[in-house]
């Protein structure tokens, strides 16, 4: 007998029981402890007919607690599966209604707006963004008739004008560098409904630039970056400003994402990962240079003791003999990097399954150096990503954070950048590498962007991915006399390069908070 199928002396003693006796339950399938949803079960034919239109009956009412819960079903599993849970929904109603003698209590349609209110306002604005609108809630005692009519009114001319278009940012509320390539997406909240809600003012921009990595969900990625951005201002005491950075008030959030750049059709080579020489050496170096840090870091530790894997994924780095061609190279690099995942923090960071795709990430930052790949038009791939960048930073007042290769694109991007940049923040950053990175970077030598007013950089004595953290004895002063502050935090776990646990850090979102709203208070 199932876990949910009853007993057949019983009288329904439970809702389970009933739901599953008429069909409506889902199916279980057990297996070593585990349980899994399986298909739901026959049952009672003629109920599970009477329940179907019951559902879509109910479903018809557009003011009914049933109906805003299809609506949420079927957004994620289907129509068909929808109508099957208002179905249980309803024989579970039904088995209380019975059970307790009372009546049916309507709950109404706003019932998980007013459960989850910071979950409902991150809906509207995810729903404001596939319209490139940008949103700001207020209490209800402030609105004006008069203001609704023109946001409305707005509203009507922007569907009315609307072309299709990959993406949405940019200082002319254009999406991408090329519209025509659907590659180069940027993911921003700007639009024309700034100019209605805040009287043609130019709202502050607070810009995420990401790291290395695989493809993304970019509006998972953007929220997760809020979210623990905001966690970090609660604790370093801006719990108003975070709320305001949740609801989309104090200032519109773009995650530029270029991660997309990097895929390559039928990658060839080793592993997959098709290098030319030039760029398999700079890879060679790159992770090199990592794992010499890692073994330095243990050498200065008088207590420390080497990791037997590290020291044999340094050998296969370094081997004797001069390697034959790229293909050798990368090899090489992906052997290291299966050993590392062997062991140590490597292995028990979870984000990567093997040394293959280890490597292939880290040749993101090989690849973006070397500034090759052109496309059609003849431009490189470091400039291509570049302009993602430029197009998110917009024309107006914009605080930059940046992770990762992201600081390295961010940087070389505000060198050229004309707005003002109040406050740059970068995390992780392997800007001062000196085997690869340093001396790749443009212009060279490295001089803090005219632009930018104030550089704070932030860096975890635990992350081995970036062995030299401190930028101020390799970056220049520009004219302003702005260098990098750097300044160590501490998170826990074994690994500790993500960008949302720098994030979440209340000495970051501190003076990330207090930026923007002082461009918030600027009239």
């Amino acid at each position: 007998m199932t876990k949910c199928e009853p007993d057949p002396g019983s009288h329904f003693g439970s809702a389970a029981h009933l739901t599953c006796w008429i069909g409506v339950c889902p199916g279980m399938n057990e297996s070593a402890g585990v349980s899994k949803s399986a298909r739901t079960r026959q049952g009672n034919a003629n109920l599970k007919r009477i329940l179907g239109v019951a559902a879509m009956t109910a479903i018809r009412q557009k003011d009914s607690y049933l109906s805003a819960f299809y609506r949420r079903i079927a957004a994620r599993r289907g129509r068909h599966q929808a109508q099957f849970a208002v179905m249980r929904k309803i024989a579970v109603a039904i088995w209380h209604i019975l059970k307790h003698k009372t009546g049916y209590q309507e709950l109404g349609a706003d019932y998980f707006a007013r459960r989850d209110p910071e979950r409902a306002m991150r809906r509207m604005i995810k729903e404001a963004n596939r319209l490139g609108l940008t949103v700001r809630f207020e209490p209800a005692r402030a609105a004006h008739r008069c203001s609704r009519v023109r946001v409305a009114r707005s509203l009507k001319e922007l569907h009315r004008n609307r072309r299709p278009r990959v993406g949405f940012g940019g200082s002319g509320g254009g999406g991408c560098h090329k519209v025509g390539n659907p590659c180069q997406t940027v993911l921003s909240t700007r639009s024309r409904w700034e100019d209605v809600s805040r009287g043609g003012s130019v709202a502050p921009r607070l810009v995420f630039v990401h790291g290395i990595g695989g493809p993304r969900r970019v509006e998972e990625d953007r929220e997760r970056w809020i979210d623990a951005l905001a966690a970090g201002a609660r604790r370093a005491g801006h719990g108003e400003a975070a709320r305001g950075l949740i609801d989309g008030s104090l200032a519109e959030v773009v995650f530029a994402y270029y991660g997309d750049l990097f895929q390559r059709p039928q990658a060839q080579g080793a592993g997959g990962i098709n290098l030319d020489e030039d760029e398999a050496v700079l890879l060679n170096r790159l992770f090199t240079e990592i794992v010499q840090a890692h073994v330095q870091a243990h050498d200065e530790d008088p207590n420390g003791l080497i990791d037997a894997t590290v020291e044999r994924a340094l050998a296969q780095l370094c081997p004797q003999g001069e390697a034959q061609g790229a293909g050798e190279l990368v090899r090489r690099v992906i052997n290291a990097g299966t050993t590392l995942l062997g062991s140590g923090p490597w292995g028990r960071a979870g984000q990567w399954a093997g040394g293959k795709l280890l490597i292939r990430d880290f040749a993101q930052v090989a690849r973006y150096l070397a500034r090759r790949e052109q496309d059609g038009e003849g431009d490189p791939l470091d400039a291509r990503i570049r302009a993602v960048v430029a197009d998110a930073l917009g024309s107006g007042p914009t605080v930059v954070v940046a992770h990762s290769l992201g600081s390295v694109v961010s940087f070389e991007t505000l060198c050229g950048h004309e707005t003002s940049v109040p406050l740059l923040v970068t995390l992780g950053s392997p800007l001062a590498m000196r085997a690869v990175v340093w001396p790749k970077v443009r212009p060279a030598p490295p001089t803090t962007p005219g632009c930018v007013g104030q550089w704070l950089n932030y860096w975890d004595r635990d992350d081995i991915i970036v062995p030299r953290p401190v930028l101020e004895e390799d970056v220049r002063a520009n004219a302003a006399g702005v260098v990098p502050s750097s300044s160590r935090v501490d998170s826990d776990g074994v690994w500790v390069h993500t960008a949302t646990k720098y994030l979440a850090k209340a000495d970051v979102a501190g003076p990330v908070m207090e930026a923007l709203q002082g461009l918030t208070a600027v009239p």
